[in-house]
C-alpha cells in the first residue's frame, strides 16, 4: 500500500469512478470545479456526502451550485455536519487521504493545489458497513432545497 500524490490520487480514482456502476464519496468540503471534474467522467449512480455546515457554504469551501449540478445530474448529495472524512468509494476499492473533493484538494488547478496524500485500500465488508453507516445517517439534499 502506497502513498500517492494528489496528481496520481487523482488518476487513480478518475480510473476507480469509470469503472464502476456506483461509488459513494465522502468529503468535507465540495467546489464547482469538482463537480464538472466529476460530471467529465459520467459516474453512474453516484452518492456524495458532504459537512454542509452554514460555515462551509459563507467560506467557499462547500458550494452550492456544486450540490446543484450532481442534483441535476440524477447523483444523490447528503449533509452530514459532523464529516470531516475523505473517502473515494467504488466498487472494491477506496481512495482514502486528506484530498477534499475540491480544485486544491484534487489538483484540478492549473498551477496544482494542496500538497496532499492518499492510499488505496482494498474495501472489505468492514469499511462498506462504515461508509454505509454515514450515508444512512446524513441528511438528504433534494433539488428543491438548494
Amino acid at each position: 500500500m502506497d502513498l500517492l500524490s494528489a496528481d496520481e490520487a487523482k488518476i487513480a480514482c478518475e480510473q476507480m469512478m469509470i469503472s464502476a456502476n456506483s461509488g459513494v464519496i465522502l468529503s468535507a468540503f465540495f467546489s464547482v470545479p469538482a463537480a464538472e471534474w466529476i460530471l467529465s467522467l459520467q459516474p453512474k449512480n453516484l452518492t456524495v456526502v458532504i459537512r454542509g455546515r452554514l460555515s462551509d457554504f459563507r467560506s467557499s469551501a462547500a458550494s452550492l451550485e456544486a450540490i446543484k449540478l450532481l442534483l441535476d445530474a440524477g447523483h444523490k448529495v447528503f449533509f452530514n455536519f459532523a464529516l470531516h472524512a475523505k473517502v473515494f468509494y467504488f466498487r472494491d476499492q477506496i481512495l482514502v487521504g486528506s484530498s477534499n473533493l475540491t480544485a486544491n484538494g484534487l489538483n484540478l488547478l492549473e498551477l496544482g493545489g494542496n500538497l496532499e496524500l492518499s492510499t488505496v485500500v482494498t474495501a472489505s465488508e468492514q469499511n462498506r458497513l462504515i461508509v454505509e453507516r454515514i450515508v444512512k445517517t446524513s441528511l438528504p439534499i433534494e433539488k428543491d432545497t438548494v
